[in-house]
């Protein structure tokens, strides 16, 4: 009986161990970018001739500059980039614009930036942004004044 009793106090009893938890870290307002000293950016294709419009003829550069605040070391942050807009319904990379069947395509290094896209990007070199004028297939343009807005935003994330 003895060994018995002993037996059940030995399995009843618990052993345990517990030790403090610390959190620390620092919190970081995301550092803040300038573009183009904040005039608005603009692109003049001039005359454009309507049978003219291939995705290639009339490409312009879409020049900015960015100032952005120093990132701090280890914070994990990266420059992103968006253009932002009402895109076309014939290709996602053309914003829209005031005359039916005509778009302003970007691209970014040379391939197709579509709108709303975010991209990650050196902040210490910018990326080769362009527009091109682009229509819808089939559509019959009529001679005009154009234009489109769009959004170019960075930010760090």
């Amino acid at each position: 009986m003895k060994k018995l009793l002993l037996g059940l106090l030995l399995g009843t009893s618990t052993l345990h161990a517990a030790e403090n938890l610390k959190f620390t870290g620092t919190l970081l307002d995301p550092p803040t970018c300038v573009i183009n000293n904040d005039k608005t950016i603009e692109i003049d294709f001039s005359n454009v001739a309507i049978d003219k419009i291939d995705g290639s003829n009339y490409m312009q550069t879409v020049m900015f500059n960015a100032v952005c605040s120093q990132v701090p070391k280890g914070s994990g942050l990266e420059l992103k980039i968006t253009i932002s807009g009402t895109a076309t319904d014939f290709d996602p990379a053309a914003i829209e614009t005031d005359v039916d069947g005509l778009g302003v395509k970007l691209l970014q290094s040379g391939k197709s930036f579509t709108i709303g896209q975010t991209l990650t990007i050196d902040p210490l070199a910018m990326p080769l942004i362009q527009a091109v004028p682009v229509k819808k297939s089939g559509a019959v343009l009529q001679e005009g004044a154009f234009e489109a807005w769009a959004t170019l935003q960075l930010e760090y994330q």
